[in-house]
């Protein structure tokens, strides 16, 4: 096995003879050598290069993720660029979604705007008016609804279903749109979570004891049978603690180590691809597989061409 420095000096001596040993290695490529790989990456030649970019393809097809990297390392290629582009739409193709764009879609409740044209009422359920309060056995009397002001709803409201973004994220990708992820959950990242205590904060709400979370608290001196109330002072009238203690489930980072990672429960989104859905290879007929010097072939032995 050749070491770091060999390889370095092969390339730099006849970038065609690596370019073919990192093409024969296509069909093993958690074979080829540290040595040979780190070469081609380093080399000047584009033969070595494409090899080596075409050997990264080979790893995450066979492994079933990293394909985003790879996919950024083909738009960043500088070499054979018409190859290398159709591989790479032919590569995005087979493994991101078609479903949606970076993982989200319009938001059906509100049709992509981020607002509800108009909310109704659930107090007087859009009629802008309702019982009285305290009314006993049937009546016809009705009084505005003071929720509404007797508008039976409202107009402009920031959707909840998307946070007023507009968009949510993908069901078919879960958010996620590089079809080589792991877990089922959607929201894991690295196989960590939000925390559940915390609700991914890192730090505990705590509802205020003086005013038990109202914001308000009896005015001071107030005569017993006067109702009046102030801005609780303790919390400033937002009824949590102002300074909230940390999460000690999470140790204060707000995520948690994802459950379903380790677990049995299928992957989700995950599709494991075809090498022959992406490209061909086959020998090159100018060098007779040989590689080397080969213009055509750039010394890899192979012509590459992407799938039809």
């Amino acid at each position: 096995m050749l070491s770091i420095a060999a390889a370095l000096l092969l390339v730099q001596s006849d970038p065609g003879a690596l370019a073919a040993k990192i093409a024969r290695g296509f069909s093993e490529p958690d074979r080829v050598s540290a040595a040979d790989d780190a070469a081609a990456r380093n080399s000047s030649a584009a033969g070595p290069r494409f090899a080596v970019l075409l050997l990264d393809l080979h790893r995450c097809v066979e492994r079933g993720r990293g394909y985003e990297a790879v996919y950024r390392s083909m738009t960043q290629y500088s070499g054979p660029a018409e190859v290398v582009r159709s591989i790479a739409a032919a590569f995005k193709k087979a493994v991101y979604c078609g479903d949606c764009k970076d993982g989200r879609i319009p938001c059906a409740e509100c049709k992509g705007k981020g607002k509800i044209d108009f909310l109704k009422c659930q107090v007087c359920a859009g009629e802008g008016r309702m019982r009285p309060t305290g009314a006993v056995g049937p009546t016809d009397v009705t009084v505005k609804c003071r929720n509404c002001e007797g508008h039976g709803g409202f107009k402009n409201v920031g959707c909840k279903a998307c946070s007023k973004s507009a968009t949510i994220p993908c069901a078919t990708c879960l958010g996620r749109p590089w079809f080589d992820r792991e877990c089922s959950v959607g929201e894991c990242r690295g196989g960590r979570v939000a925390c559940q205590t915390c609700r991914g904060r890192g730090r505990l709400e705590v509802t205020c004891p003086d005013c038990q979370g109202k914001g308000k608290t009896r005015a001071t001196g107030a005569t017993p049978n006067a109702d009046v109330q102030v801005k609780c002072r303790g919390c400033e009238g937002k009824g949590k603690v102002a300074e909230p203690p940390p999460c000690t489930a999470c140790n204060a980072t707000g995520r948690v180590p994802c459950t379903a990672c380790k677990s049995d429960t299928p992957a989700g989104p995950q599709r494991k691809i075809s090498l022959a859905s992406i490209l061909t290879v086959s020998p090159c007929g100018d060098c007779a597989g040989k590689g080397g010097s080969c213009a055509v072939c750039l010394g890899l032995g192979v012509k590459v061409r992407a799938s039809e």
